[in-house]
């Protein structure tokens, strides 16, 4: 195995290195990992008729193996980051290949763009989209982050018997319209309310770190998941998508 230029000790970026050095099962545990919100993003961009080919294609290129390593030789280091330059390179490779740049690895860890055209039509139809693509990353990323997050407790929850009440908690976290009270949900699990408060307590406080463990994943520095926490809270006050993300984000 290639030395890791920067100790990534982190469950993601341990598999971009493991990746960038071929292996077939971590590129497809990225691939799995962060489909959707490479979806949205390629959408956004708009492309949402081609967007499951250009997903599949991104993974499978040739682009995205040799760039791996090179790409994380410098920059932010937050695999959010890293991930989006690489499909913004593959998009704009695959739409528009009348355009010169220089070939992935001529300036390892160079992430900037620079784009050439007869015309720059091309060029400025990509920005003009490109502040709306980046926003729905950034919310598809949180929401990605989140779900994880959700999936370890529920697994936890199953383990001690309380998966129903788990899906009680959700229901007042999501603020559904139709959410229990907690003395519907006492009632329901035969349970006294005060109880209920505690456990819904705990499940939030729990559900929070492991939010965090997930963060901490996608960045280099382990002191730098606070500034990504408040980051993918921001994005959620701008109005782009309908937020759902509950509470434990915030």
């Amino acid at each position: 195995m290639a030395t890791d230029p920067f100790n990534f000790v982190t469950t993601r970026w341990s598999l971009v290195l493991l990746a960038g050095e071929g292996s077939e099962l971590a590129m497809g545990k990225l691939a799995e990992s962060y489909r959707i919100p490479l979806h949205t993003y390629i959408t956004a961009l708009g492309y949402a008729q081609e967007a499951d080919d250009l997903v599949q294609d991104f993974f499978a290129s040739k682009f995205l193996k040799e760039g791996f390593l090179h790409n994380t030789q410098k920059g932010d280091r937050k695999f959010r980051t890293f991930l989006k330059a690489c499909v913004r390179h593959f998009i704009i490779d695959t739409k528009d290949p009348c355009r010169r740049r220089r070939a992935p690895g001529d300036r390892p860890g160079d992430l900037s763009l620079e784009i050439e055209t007869d015309d720059g039509t091309f060029t400025q139809q990509f920005a003009a989209r490109e502040v709306a693509a980046d926003l729905a990353w950034d919310q598809a990323w949180a929401r990605e982050l989140l779900q994880r997050a959700r999936e370890k407790l529920e697994g936890e929850c199953e383990r001690a018997s309380k998966v129903e009440l788990l899906h009680q908690f959700y229901r007042v976290l999501d603020e559904e319209p139709d959410a229990p009270s907690r003395r519907d949900v006492a009632q329901a699990c035969q349970m006294t309310e005060g109880a209920v408060g505690v456990a819904f307590y705990r499940m939030r406080e729990r559900l929070k770190a492991l939010l965090v463990d997930e963060i901490r994943e996608t960045v280099t520095n382990p002191n730098d998941w606070m500034e990504e926490q408040r980051h993918l809270v921001s994005v959620f006050s701008v109005p782009y998508h309908r937020s759902d993300l509950p509470d434990p984000l915030r």
